[in-house]
């Protein structure tokens, strides 16, 4: 697979992980749908959750050890919060254990945190890289690609984090 066929797969996969973060949020905005959407997907929570973490982690890998794009510092702490729910995820999928949501939902919220964050730096680096966070030989405003005017590695990021709060966040409430 060349870098460019990743790029377009992966992007894709950001609209697919978004939508599938909307329709899980749905029944908190339409109570008409909360039924049937829950209904459908509240078995699913776990393992969706999982896969996302970990077709996230397995594309931050593609990209830095078979594309070389070096990751930026941000790019770390985003991966650090990204790897370790992968792996919580896949074990609690496997447990079935749906308490682990607690312990996942404020990583996820953390990894939201800095994705957006990322984004900000990349599109306004005059305002938000004064700050040193990033280095000088790997700039965190450096954009290493971007599809459909606007997909890049962190918004790929945000979306990833997103929807796994979003999935893991809905509640056992059926009414």
């Amino acid at each position: 697979m060349t870098p460019e066929t990743a790029q377009l797969f992966f992007s894709l996969l950001t609209f697919v992980a978004a939508a599938l973060a909307v329709i899980a949020a749905l029944p908190w905005l339409v109570s008409a749908w909360r039924e049937p959407v829950w209904g459908g997907l509240r078995p699913l929570r776990l393992p969706l959750a999982a896969a996302v973490a970990v077709t996230c982690m397995v594309g931050s890998l593609y990209f830095s050890e078979v594309a070389n794009y070096q990751p930026c510092t941000l790019c770390w702490y985003q991966r650090i919060l990204m790897y370790s729910s992968a792996i919580v995820l896949v074990i609690a999928a496997f447990r079935r254990d749906l308490e682990i949501r607690y312990y996942v939902i404020p990583l996820a919220g953390l990894g939201m945190a800095v994705s957006s964050y990322h984004l900000l730096v990349e599109h306004l680096p005059d305002v938000f890289e004064k700050g040193g966070v990033c280095s000088l030989s790997i700039p965190c405003a450096f954009i290493w690609f971007e599809r459909f005017g606007f997909v890049t590695l962190p918004l790929m990021a945000l979306v990833g984090f997103a929807t796994i709060v979003s999935v893991l966040a809905m509640s056992e409430d059926r009414s």
